[in-house]
């Protein structure tokens, strides 16, 4: 018997009961609202009629019920819940041991749901995660040459083959010129079949190391991990790499909000910020203008990034982990605003495009947000560099944070 049948039925059943009650107890029988009509011998026939429920079935249920009511046992139709996608993603995964002859110790166990992984975090590396897309990196690195390891995923409506998905990632990486994979080899993912080949080469002039890794899951869910390093720093992230190749859990992705919010703006913090120099590291430092803002008072604060000088112009150039049809660019300052005087947006190809240029003057408000809007936007961004002008003011202009915000592209 089908839920809307059942209901129906455990309906009418209800309203038999309150008819019995208002029988049985005189005066609160007469504050009841007319039960007696609503459960006419016309409207249930027309109910009955318009489920397609035999008369019969309703007085086997009704038998049913004062069996029930008797402590006597009956059979009651079950409907077990179905279980949603999503419910049975965001089923807590065990975090795996690592595999004995690995000794590294690992950082925390999270999830990527829109990914369909679960994986290790590296300890002491800055992490992001959205929409599939990880990315961890060591506090000193760069945004070409890491140390760094990114992760993504995503299902795809057509059936993929492992080894295409291999040779489309590794022609991807290989269009930096100088840079090569090699070594292509078969090996497992949480026990399904994929490639793995080493990045060589160097990146205007720095040497590099690393390694790539992909997957498909059940034909659709495609699993791409890569890691990258100046070579001399490849053997020490080598072993992380590797262990969390070992310990990946796939399950299936959720139905990300993203993939229905194509038209609709989101907002993000960098991941990673290099600079024109900076007062020292890790206080003051690049990093500290990374991930949402943290400094809610107006003054010098280590929390922050400054220039090493206080009346030079300097610059600061953040990396996101979406790249996004660019709608506006909110800058932080913290300390000695506003002295901002160009804003850049880098596009995926790497083309900058200026969408603010001003001068230096003096704010009272302090903390300051300099927000820019961009007007209309033909390119995909994934970077904000801000250039800051102290030697009209003669102080460190300080930048506690950069807010990019755009649409995905269609």
């Amino acid at each position: 018997m089908n839920k809307k049948r059942w209901r129906l039925i455990t309906f009418l059943i209800t309203l038999t009961t309150l008819v019995t009650v208002s029988c049985m107890c005189g005066g609160l029988g007469d504050k009841l609202p007319d039960v007696g009509d609503i459960l006419s011998e016309e409207v249930v026939s027309e109910a009955l009629e318009e489920a397609g429920i035999p008369v019969e079935e309703l007085e086997e249920v009704i038998e049913a019920e004062e069996l029930v009511q008797a402590d006597e046992p009956v059979d009651v139709p079950e409907t077990k819940p179905e279980e949603k996608p999503d419910e049975q993603s965001s089923k807590p995964i065990d975090k795996p041991e690592l595999p004995k002859d690995m000794n590294v110790e690992m950082g925390d166990w999270l999830r990527s749901e829109e990914g369909g992984f679960a994986y290790f975090t590296i300890p002491g590396y800055n992490h992001a995660e959205m929409y599939g897309f990880v990315n961890m990196h060591a506090p000193d690195a760069t945004e070409a040459t890491g140390p760094l390891v990114i992760m993504s995923a995503e299902q795809v409506e057509e059936d993929v083959r492992s080894e295409d998905f291999f040779e489309a990632s590794r022609d991807d990486m290989m269009e930096e010129e100088g840079i090569k994979v090699i070594n292509k080899r078969t090996m497992q993912v949480n026990g399904e079949p994929g490639f793995v080949g080493d990045i060589t080469g160097s990146y205007e002039g720095t040497p590099i190391g690393g390694r790539l890794t992909t997957v498909v899951v059940k034909g659709k869910h495609q699993f791409m991990m890569a890691g990258v390093a100046p070579k001399d720093d490849w053997e020490d992230l080598l072993p992380y790499y590797e262990a969390i190749q070992a310990t990946i859990v796939f399950f299936p992705p959720s139905e990300s909000d993203a993939s229905s919010d194509f038209d609709m703006d989101i907002e993000q913090f960098a991941y990673m910020a290099e600079a024109s120099s900076q007062y020292s590291d890790p206080g003051w430092g690049a990093q500290q203008a990374v991930g949402e803002p943290d400094v809610f008072e107006c003054g010098d604060n280590q929390n922050a990034w400054a220039s090493a000088g206080s009346t030079t112009v300097e610059w600061i150039e953040l990396s996101y982990a979406v790249a996004v049809v660019p709608s506006s660019v909110t800058v932080f300052q913290t300390y000695n605003p506003d002295q901002v005087v160009k804003i850049e947006l880098k596009d995926v190809s790497g083309k900058y495009h200026e969408i603010y240029s001003g001068k230096p003057e003096a704010k009272d408000a302090c903390p300051f947000q300099l927000m820019v809007e961009v007007e209309v936007a033909d390119y995909e961004a994934d970077a904000v560099k801000v250039t800051v002008d102290q030697s009209a003011l003669g102080s460190w202009c300080e930048i506690d944070a950069v807010k990019l915000v755009g649409e995905f592209a269609e």
